[in-house]
């Protein structure tokens, strides 16, 4: 899959069984050792498990409960984003000791995050590194420390990933009729519920985050 930004759906699945063949840009995705958000398990591959079916397999799903191809692309851009992001480290200034910037070594990576998201790259950096305070007359914009943008890239990638799922749950309700003047309900039973691990996965995280959300 990260040979090429293009990739030609279907090449796993039957083109008779799909609803329409397309080209998805996969710009932003490469192997999964390249992301620190998908290097915090040792397991990386699964046994019998092909992951270019199961990408397809996803795709096909989107286009089953009616995603428009356009957004469906959007959406890769938004999860490919959420990945650099992940991969964004920060510094101290040599001048400012409370303060932070981003590591001139995760730059690729910063501006492909900026880039997906549609954003200035600066604007980006300065956000993340940066707190704004609202006063009744003006706004106070002071630094933060390394470990206070860590969490702000943080929550930035949560925000992003969680506006994704959103989307496509409403897309899923609209799909199978969902109608808000009717009461209806679905119970997902889950026996374990939200585990916290010493070292989550990455596997453990979208399941943590989708209790959560889903509760």
């Amino acid at each position: 899959l990260a040979s090429d930004c293009n990739y030609s759906y279907p090449q796993k699945l039957s083109k008779e069984k799909v609803k329409s063949e397309l080209t998805l840009n996969l710009e932003g995705f490469s192997d999964l050792g390249n992301f620190a958000y998908l290097t915090r398990s040792s397991c990386k591959t699964l046994k019998d498990v092909d992951d270019v079916e199961m990408f397809e397999r996803r795709i096909h799903a989107m286009q089953t409960i009616g995603i428009p191809d356009d957004h469906m692309i959007q959406i890769l851009r938004m999860v490919a984003s959420v990945l650099h992001l992940g991969n964004i480290k920060f510094d101290a200034p040599p001048n400012n000791s409370e303060g932070s910037m981003a590591m001139s070594e995760c730059e690729k990576s910063m501006e492909m995050s900026s880039k997906l998201l549609g954003v200035d790259r600066k604007s980006l950096e300065s956000a993340l590194c940066n707190q704004t305070r609202v006063t009744r007359t003006e706004k106070i914009r002071s630094p933060v420390n390394v470990r206070q943008a860590a969490d702000n890239r943080d929550a930035l990638a949560k925000a992003v990933y969680g506006i994704v799922f959103n989307y496509i749950v409403q897309s899923t309700n609209m799909s199978i009729g969902y109608v808000e003047d009717v009461k209806l309900f679905a119970g997902v039973l889950d026996i374990f519920g939200f585990e916290c691990f010493k070292m989550n996965s990455f596997e453990q995280l979208c399941i943590n985050f989708t209790n959560e959300r889903l509760q």
